[in-house]
Parts: C-alpha cells; sequence; structure tokens
C-alpha cells in the first residue's frame, strides 16, 4: 500500500512537472501570435486584443487545473467518510466562513491577558481573510510575471502613451477630413488641388449671385479691396457658414462641410485683384490686406450685402 502511494505521488508531481511546461507554451505561444496579428493588422482605433484574452484565458484555466491535481494529490489517498449530509444553515456558514469558535468554548480559548476587565478570544484566523491574504499574494506574482519579466502587457504609462498616440491617430483622421475646421481655426488653403475644388463648389454655389468669376451680381464683387463684412480667411469662412440673412445669403454649413467651406473661403481670396470685367462697384471697407484681414479706416459704403 506504502509503493503505491508513492507511485502515485510520483506520478501527480511528473503531472504537475507537464503541466507547468505546457502552461508556460501556452502564455509564450499566445503571446507570439498576439504580436503577428498586430504586425500584420492595420492601423485601427478600437481593436480587439485577442492574443491577450487567450492568454489569460489558459492562465485561468492552468489554475484551474493546478488545484485540481493538487487536491487530488493530496487528498486522493485519504480513506473516503461518509459524512451525513446537512441541510444548509445560514449560522453555520457564518461560522465556517469566520471559524470562531462556538460559545460554550469560548473558555478554552480565553487568553490570560485582563486589560480592565476585558479578555480576547484566541480565535484562529478567519478563513476569508486568508482566502484575501494569499489571493493577493497569487495575483501580485501574476501580476509582476506578466508585466514585469515577460512584458505582456503595458504598465501604466506604456497605456498612458498608447492612448495618447491614438488620440493623436484620432485628431489626424478629423483633422484631415475637416471637421475640427472653424472660425477660430481655419487658415487659408494655397495648394491647387484644395483651390480647384473650392472653385467647383464656388461655381456650383456662389456664382449665381457673386458671378461665376466673383465679379458680383446680386451680391458683392469678392475680387477688389472691399468688404463688407470684414476681409481675411476667417471672416469669409464666418459669412459662408453663418451666411446673411438679411440680405437673402443662407448659411452654407447645412450644405457644405467645414472643409468644403475652407476650400471655397480660400478660392475667393485667391481671386483678390484679378479684377474681371463687368465688376460691380465696390462696397464695405477699404482692407489693405485681404488675406490677414487687416483693415483701413476708409468706409466706401453703408450698405451690406
Amino acid at each position: 500500500m506504502a509503493k503505491i502511494r508513492k507511485n502515485h505521488k510520483a506520478l501527480m508531481r511528473n503531472y504537475l512537472s507537464l503541466f507547468i511546461l505546457i502552461l508556460m507554451w501556452l502564455i509564450r505561444s499566445n503571446d507570439v501570435i498576439a504580436q503577428e496579428v498586430t504586425q500584420q493588422a492595420l492601423p485601427a482605433i478600437d481593436e480587439i486584443n485577442w492574443g491577450s484574452y487567450a492568454k489569460w484565458a489558459s492562465v485561468l484555466l492552468g489554475i484551474l487545473i493546478f488545484v485540481i491535481l493538487f487536491q487530488a494529490m493530496v487528498y486522493g489517498n485519504k480513506p473516503e467518510v461518509k459524512k451525513e449530509k446537512k441541510k444548509f444553515s445560514f449560522i453555520r456558514l457564518v461560522s465556517k466562513i469566520s471559524a470562531a469558535a462556538p460559545l460554550e468554548e469560548e473558555q478554552g480559548i480565553m487568553m490570560e491577558d485582563n486589560f480592565d476587565g476585558i479578555r480576547e478570544l484566541n480565535n484562529k484566523i478567519p478563513p476569508w481573510f486568508n482566502i484575501l491574504f494569499y489571493g493577493s499574494i497569487i495575483f501580485a506574482a501574476i501580476y509582476l510575471l506578466n508585466f514585469h519579466v515577460f512584458g505582456n502587457g503595458d504598465i501604466s504609462h506604456e497605456e498612458y502613451a498608447a492612448e495618447m498616440q491614438k488620440a493623436d491617430f484620432q485628431k489626424e483622421i478629423l483633422r484631415r477630413s475637416g471637421k475640427l475646421v472653424s472660425e477660430e481655426t481655419v487658415t487659408a488653403l494655397k495648394d491647387p488641388g484644395s483651390i480647384q475644388s473650392g472653385k467647383e463648389t464656388f461655381l456650383s454655389k456662389c456664382a449665381v449671385c457673386h458671378g461665376r468669376a466673383a465679379e458680383g451680381l446680386i451680391g458683392p464683387n469678392l475680387t477688389d479691396d472691399y468688404w463688407i463684412h470684414g476681409a481675411g480667411i476667417k471672416n469669409v469662412f464666418r459669412v459662408v457658414k453663418n451666411g446673411v440673412q438679411q440680405k437673402g445669403m443662407p448659411n452654407w454649413d447645412s450644405q457644405l462641410s467645414p472643409k468644403q467651406i475652407q476650400e471655397v473661403a480660400s478660392y475667393v481670396l485667391s481671386l483678390h485683384g484679378t479684377n474681371p470685367s463687368n465688376a460691380r462697384a465696390p462696397q464695405g471697407t477699404l482692407v489693405k490686406d485681404a488675406e490677414d484681414g487687416s483693415e483701413k479706416a476708409h468706409d466706401r459704403s453703408a450698405s451690406n450685402n
């Protein structure tokens, strides 16, 4: 019987050693798979790290199997003792969790120290405390190995750097789409592609009132040095966006994106000084530099359009 028990324990130790090797292989293989997926995948805003989930699933499964094998090794050879089934009792459950001695046994665990008639019981450490204590040790060991030894996860400053990189990526997407453009942030575009796009928008939306050469029809001339609502890219962007309701100019922000408004405003500024034929008479305030919007105190007309 002793020989069988010895062989049984040796077999269980071999199983435990094999299990530890398999568990380490699973952790490393899952990490390699996750790295390959990350290298091959395109950048994404909210990519799910399935490799990390699989790795932790393997770790949890391994811990469960370890506990089962350990209990089998420790308790597998003990003779089976039939116990009477007892009905569930909340009081019995609390006593097991707290491991407190029954009232009739308190005299046996009473400590000798006496402080003003107050004496203490030498109770055992409650199981729930031991579970939390040893559980925190196991968690700390797993955390240390995962983040600081194997480097499978990101620690706090690495997570912060990754979040900042993701935020910069999102900001760049918004910047390229033009959704971040406003009266405060808009800048004049000078590249041929943007100017051409602005011209197409101007001809389809604005030429009916301002003329195809911006010479002015119902609306004012946009090629001279005089501006009714202010010069410069910010003022032109604001007028195109919000319109001039009292003069019949609609707000184009309901039909054009901020990027399109920026392009058409930049195109209008590019027409400065072109002097088209049949240009309408100047209106508004003389502006020295139409691009930066600096004004010269000279009002040619009090009319607005």
